[in-house]
């Protein structure tokens, strides 16, 4: 794998050209410039045109694999989030209530489902998790693979279709490698945990009529738990000026509050039994307590039970296979198959204020012979009775391509020197999500219910001889009435992507300043989408998020046209200016047509400076996800316009109507809510331009610099209103509660909280960000034969109208304004070394002002170190050892995430110790 063939250094060197840098913290194989006539002519991301002088005008980033596998991350996607274009949003290894192991890629931070996620230049099929939430995963590739990762920053509908609305990444697997290569690698944090274990080997062979390549690789990754870091335990919750609080105010003993009084016991976790009543005793109920300083349990704490890093073991391969049909055609395949293992862990579900189905949520009568307040509502986490969540995910991944390719014949055609391409795509993502240790609500309510309970069979056999649940008392819960409320869930997704492509490419005719170039083709593409929940889950019974089945699929056409045209060329101040120009019209099945396109001009100034600008219109059409899922019940946060309402107003007289009167205290921060799909969304229209500056000055050998301007609006956005905002539309609106928003939920229920709550995915205004990317890079000879290699690699987000903006953290994400990394490479000999720094800025949340008893009104900027030395001995062997986070800097705070910090954005092992041997075997 650290074994590069002149073919491969080739294609490398075409893409640093055509980029006009190299992705910091990679190590671009360079090629001599005698050597420049041998290499081919390639397809760049973002065009479909074959060239030779490499000069895209599109601004790109090019990881190579070596750097990949050298970065201590073993996960592709965890590796490729550290590129500073990369946002906070999708799925990661610390994402434990969705995502469900996945790993996917958010560019400019406006989410995963506006970047293009490509293998080889097509296209891969989606994962979902138990929520119903679709993205690609790229934890099924196998990084021993992959040659190059090229990540286009700037729109590209117009080459691609669907989905490139921020940019494209473009996973490049090796095709042609002659040998075998063996290796292993391990690592752990200084804690102890998380250790991960890899082996991979891949291995090829060339012939005179083709190659084919073989690339097996298996992955395992321990956990680290939440309570395990000092930063992340306990988890902060609530935060004002007088104090705060950790953990939840459901706990395993639980609290009833019944038409007499209070009831709670101390929970196991604090030395109780779940038994005595405590509720009179000076330390009182546990949600009443309040923390003495950070480190005291105030209150129980769902991080007892919470993964940072969740378990995952991955076993993946990926094989090639070239041929020559004839001395014009080429038969080519490729197949990708990977097996993903995850498990995560999770508290308990909490009790429950309410579901749509059960709108009083966890009640127990008076007539429950074992209730001393009267009818009453019970809140409480079962983890010691019910247990914790465990979610085991098993995804299995499978992507075929065939297809053939060559050169046109001149006597078949009106010039020579043409290229086509006709292929057919076949991926799919099959997954199992199963959770244990749920529970059912609606068994709970109903044991918990002498009269219920008397009428089902299954019930009155399971319940204890009081003939009701002794239910403010988890200590005296038999086993076998926690087996009738225990719900082991299980969700079933396939997600299918087919497609059959053609393409043409080659000249068209001369003008005075070179030829022009054109491409054109056409795909076809059908998406299909399943994902069903139990039935419990989809019934509303479960105290968990009710899932609806998701199922439907929808097909395009589409057409597509590129040329390239030299305007001038060895002119003054003109040494070559190129204008690109690319159009597509997409015909879907289920909304109509819709057309895009590109403009560029490279404009090489002179030998050291280069323009580029692009502009272009791009989209995203909805995906079987959002058209025809039936929705999930989220529980979103909300800040109720009733409480404590201002007499006299509107939203006193509005609430009024609803039964809430003066002096209402919203009885919780999350309310529940149907977030459906849509089967009327269209897609997102989004105008995108680029300018950038690319100088490399001949009088400093070796050194590089790039500008880029970027831009990107998008509108008709497929998105829903926040939860909070309908609400208070709805009660600031005119008396009588008629503005629409009131529409969107029936009314309130007996604690005053919002009942029947619909928020759908609708088509909104837009959204708009821009900022600038700066790379920097420069190479030259040190002394006694090393060579250096020096890079910096910077975005700056300007604006950005998704919350919490530009510069802004709070506990929905974070966009730093600033994200740096810095690196240093030295080679000498048979030895190398590198030292990496990643730099993020500070931000700040708009809801603090440091008037807390942490002084919390944001974050501080952010540092972290990575360093490794590696040495290679009989040309064949090769031994790395490194450490990422040498100086263990913990994550920045971030109120109220769940974990304290933002787990997107901020390193959470700490100090991580990896070695790998890499052996060729011949």
């Amino acid at each position: 794998m650290f074994n590069i063939s002149k073919r491969a250094s080739n294609w490398s060197l075409a893409i640093a050209l055509a980029a006009g840098v190299g992705a910091t913290g990679v190590s671009i194989p360079v090629v001599a410039a005698e050597d420049e006539e041998m290499l081919e002519e390639i397809v760049v991301t973002g065009s479909r045109i074959r060239r030779g002088n490499f000069t895209s005008a599109t601004p790109m980033t090019v990881i190579s694999g070596q750097s990949l596998l050298d970065s201590g991350m073993t996960n592709l996607g965890e590796a490729l989030r550290q590129q500073p274009a990369i946002g906070t949003g999708g799925f990661n290894q610390s994402s434990v209530l969705s995502g469900g192991g996945a790993t996917s890629l958010d560019l400019r931070n406006l989410g995963p489902d506006r970047v293009l996620i490509l293998i080889n230049g097509r296209r891969v099929a989606s994962f979902a998790d138990a929520l119903a939430n679709q993205a690609a995963d790229l934890t099924f590739v196998p990084t021993a693979m992959v040659e190059r990762v090229e990540i286009l920053r700037d729109g590209a509908s117009a080459v691609y279709g669907s989905d490139a609305i921020t940019g494209v990444v473009n996973v490049i697997l090796k095709d042609d490698y002659e040998g075998a290569d063996l290796s292993f690698s391990t690592g752990v944090t200084s804690e102890g945990d998380g250790e991960t274990r890899g082996a991979a080997i891949v291995a090829g062979i060339n012939g005179d009529k083709g190659n084919a390549i073989f690339g097996f690789e298996v992955r395992d990754q321990d956990p680290i738990k939440q309570v395990d870091r000092d930063w992340a335990f306990p988890s902060i919750s609530s935060l004002n000026a007088t104090g705060f609080n950790n953990g939840s105010f459901f706990s395993p003993g639980g609290k009833a509050f019944g038409t007499t009084g209070v009831f709670c016991t101390e929970p196991k976790a604090f030395g109780g039994n779940e038994i005595d009543d405590v509720s009179g005793t000076p330390q009182g109920c546990i949600s009443d307590r309040s923390a003495a300083s950070k480190s005291d349990l105030a209150r129980y704490d769902y991080g007892l039970q919470q993964d940072l890093i969740v378990e995952n073991k991955t076993i993946s391969m990926a094989t090639f296979v070239n041929y020559q049909l004839s001395d014009d055609v080429n038969f080519f395949a490729e197949a990708q198959f990977a097996k993903r293992e995850t498990t995560s862990h999770l508290d308990g579900n909490p009790g429950s204020f309410g579901t749509p189905d059960y709108p009083d949520g966890s009640v127990v009568p008076a007539t429950n012979p074992n209730n001393p307040i009267g009818d009453a509502q019970y809140f409480f986490r079962p983890t010691s009775t019910i247990g914790p969540r465990t979610s085991e995910i098993e995804s299995n991944t499978v992507r075929l391509v065939s297809g053939i390719e060559g050169t046109i014949p001149e006597e078949f055609w009106f010039s020579e020197d043409w290229t086509f391409e006709f292929s057919g795509l076949y991926t799919r993502v099959d997954a199992d999500l199963a959770t244990n240790s749920t529970w059912n609500l609606a068994r709970f309510i109903r044991i918990s219910d002498p009269d219920q309970c008397s009428v089902d069979a299954l019930c009155s056999a399971t319940v204890n001889l009081s003939g009701a649940l002794d239910a403010f008392r988890p200590g005296n819960w038999t086993d076998a009435e926690v087996a009738y409320m225990r719900q082991n869930t299980l969700a079933i997704s396939k997600f299918q992507t087919t497609s059959v492509s053609g393409v043409i490419t080659g000249p068209v005719m001369e003008l005075p300043a070179g030829e022009v170039l054109v491409a054109a083709g056409f795909e076809v593409r059908k998406e299909d989408g399943f994902n069903k929940p139990d039935p419990t889950t989809e019934s509303g019974e479960s105290v968990a998020n009710k899932v609806f089945t998701t199922e439907g699929s929808f097909d395009v056409e589409e057409f597509f046209f590129e040329v390239d045209v030299p305007v001038v060329t060895d002119a003054a101040f003109a040494e070559s200016i190129i204008v690109n120009a690319q159009y597509r019209r997409s015909d879907y099945s289920n909304f109509g047509e819709e057309d895009v396109y590109r403009f560029g001009v490279n404009w090489q100034v002179t030998s050291d400076l280069r323009l580029r600008a692009n502009v272009s219109t791009a989209y995203r059409a909805p995906t079987v996800t959002d058209l025809f899922g039936g929705g999930t019940v989220s529980f979103d946060f909300f800040t109720d316009p009733c409480d404590n309402v201002a007499a006299g107003s509107n939203e006193a007289a509005n609430c009024a109507l609803d039964g809430i009167g003066a002096g209402f205290n919203q009885p919780t921060s999350q309310y529940a809510v149907v977030s459906g799909s849509n089967a009327s969304l269209t897609p997102e229209e989004a105008d995108t331009w680029t300018f950038g500056v690319i100088y490399e000055p001949s009088f400093v050998e070796g050194l590089s610099l790039s500008f880029d301007i970027w831009d990107i609006e998008v509108d008709n956005i497929i998105t829903r209103d926040t939860s909070d905002s309908v609400l208070d539309d709805c009660y600031e609106g005119p008396v009588g509660k008629t503005d629409p928003a009131c529409t969107q939920f029936s009314g309130r229920n007996t604690s005053g909280i919002p009942t029947d709550f619909v928020n759908a995915l609708v088509n909104q205004s837009g959204v708009e960000t821009d900022g600038v990317d700066v790379f920097a890079n420069y190479t030259f000879d040190g002394y006694s034969e090393s060579v250096w290699d020096l890079g910096v690699a910077a975005t700056y987000v300007a604006e950005n109208s998704f919350t919490p903006g530009a510069g802004g953290a709070d506990d929905r994400g974070s966009i730093p304004r600033i994200v740096a990394n810095f690196t240093s490479d030295v080679s000498w000999k048979e030895w190398t070394g590198g030292a990496y720094v990643r730099y993020i800025s500070a931000m700040n949340d708009p809801r603090f002002d440091g008037d807390n008893p942490f002084g919390y009104s944001g974050t501080d900027a952010y540092y972290k170190t990575d360093l490794r030395v590696s040495y290679t001995f009989d040309e064949k062997y090769r031994v790395l050892v490194g450490v990422n986070n040498a100086f263990d800097e913990d994550p920045e705070y971030v109120f109220s995430s769940g974990n304290n910090s933002d787990v997107n954005l901020y390193d959470v092992r700490g100090q991580y110790w990896f070695v790998t041997f890499d052996a060729d075997l011949f």
